[in-house]
């Protein structure tokens, strides 16, 4: 709101009887107060300098609605007679300050609630239903490749003088973010079961695919029991395949030359795709695969080398991604959910009926350790 829109007169904006607020401003000579923002995203309790362990926005600019509902709180107002106060007002940092990038002002009387999220338009351009608050914010059509999707808590009933509590560090209006979306990442290791009769193994993953998965879908936040990030995905259009996310050009050596090159280690998973891969939020039907093209050697170990004495190649072996178990558990991991994030390790063993096996692992996204990943 630019302070030509009459600042004084809308910043004590006041219910009346159950009708929306009017614009009635008392005469003050308080000076008016800027609002500002303080945004965070993944708890890491690490962090010293912030005793929530708040890691600041991995962005510059998010938006920002904010609604207006008088000496009402969020909890008790009828969100058809709020105003907005704000409307997908852009934020970025200056000089270390979260600002709006005209100037809005704090109402001398009333309540505010915010809700924040990125990226903005033409990607996302939410619609905020006041009439039902179990769907209240609904962002359509968003698509995995406009990039990682982060949604705020909604913060309620702030006024000038309790906009920032005392347990963050920074000035402003305390607005925690989450991941919308999901992520997966796929690793691989060779299992350490040694030599056997003086046989070495060495393999190689030569790629992965995932098949039948949905990339675009429309999310829809549900305010009506809490203000927290509680929301869900119903995905659009037809699935889509997602071929050699990670390839290996390593060209197969045959029986009887002495393996060169490179293999799976056993003492740690050896990373395949550069960075995780973010994914829809989805239940993963009996068509969605993963797809694994790899190759075993089996090799005498002799004084000029380990002599290739034979070679077990697969190409595009599918595996059910809905098959997969939580480790220790009989539970399957049959869909991938918003903020979690998927680390599948493959496990190669060469003298097993089952060459291939998955050791998946399911973590939050605003866990310790992804955190400083992410930044």
């Amino acid at each position: 709101m630019k302070k030509s829109l009459s600042i004084i007169a809308l910043a004590a904006l006041a219910f009346v009887g159950c009708s929306k607020v009017t614009a009635d401003a008392p005469n003050t000579n308080e000076p008016d107060q800027p609002i500002k923002f303080q945004a965070a995203t993944y708890k890491n309790s690490t962090k010293a300098e912030d005793p929530h362990g708040h890691l600041e926005m991995p962005v510059s600019q998010f938006f920002v609605t904010a609604f207006y509902t008088g000496s009402k709180g969020w909890n008790e107002t009828n969100l058809s007679d709020a105003v907005k106060y704000m409307s997908n007002v852009a934020v970025s940092k200056t000089d270390g300050k979260w600002k709006p990038i005209s100037d809005y002002y704090w109402p001398k009387t009333g309540k505010l609630s915010f809700i924040g999220w990125c990226p903005g338009q033409p990607n996302v351009d939410p619609f905020f239903n006041q009439d039902n608050k179990a769907e209240f914010m609904k962002i359509s059509n968003y698509q995995v490749n406009y990039g990682d999707l982060l949604i705020s808590d909604i913060t309620i009933d702030k006024t000038v003088a309790n906009a920032q509590d005392n347990l963050h560090v920074t000035e402003g209006v305390p607005m925690l973010f989450h991941h919308a979306l999901a992520k997966i990442n796929f690793s691989a290791k060779l299992k350490a079961n040694g030599a056997t009769d003086n046989i070495n193994h060495f393999a190689f993953i030569k790629s992965v695919s995932i098949k039948q998965i949905y990339e675009k879908g429309t999310f829809t936040f549900d305010a009506s029991q809490k203000t927290t990030l509680n929301g869900s995905w119903a995905t659009e259009s037809d699935p889509v395949d997602k071929d050699e996310l990670y390839k290996n050009n390593a060209v197969t050596q045959g029986v009887g030359n002495f393996f060169s090159g490179t293999s799976l280690e056993t003492s740690e998973a050896l990373g395949l795709l550069d960075n995780a891969m973010l994914v829809l939020p989805q239940t993963l039907s009996d068509n969605a695969v993963v797809e694994l093209s790899y190759v075993i050697y089996y090799c005498n170990h002799t004084t000029e080398g380990y002599k290739i004495l034979d070679v077990h190649e697969v190409n595009n072996q599918p595996f059910k991604l809905n098959s997969f178990k939580k480790a220790g558990t009989s539970t399957a991991i049959d869909k991938w959910e918003q903020n979690k994030v998927y680390n599948y390790t493959i496990i190669v063993d060469p003298n097993s009926s089952s060459i291939i096996t998955f050791d998946p692992a399911v973590v939050d996204w605003d866990s310790p350790t992804e955190a400083e990943e992410a930044i």
